[in-house]
């Protein structure tokens, strides 16, 4: 992946993030809201995007690039 592709994808990751609540999550992937394992996943999802944001695309294209 190129750096470029890395920020769109970010970016993305980051607003679904910010935009996404419980809910509509849920019907996103198909899942009822009140199961806790939609409950844990959204708590996941939301953890996994703010750890990615914490990685500039530079770097993250390094890693990518290292373990192919």
């Amino acid at each position: 992946m190129t750096p470029e592709q890395i920020k769109e994808f970010q970016q993305a990751i980051g607003t679904a993030s910010w935009k996404l609540n419980l809910d509509r999550f849920a019907a996103a992937i198909g899942h009822n809201s009140e199961y806790d394992y939609t409950r844990e996943k959204f708590l996941q999802f939301q953890q996994a995007a703010k750890a990615l944001a914490q990685f500039d695309a530079d770097t993250l294209a390094k890693i990518i690039t290292a373990a192919e």
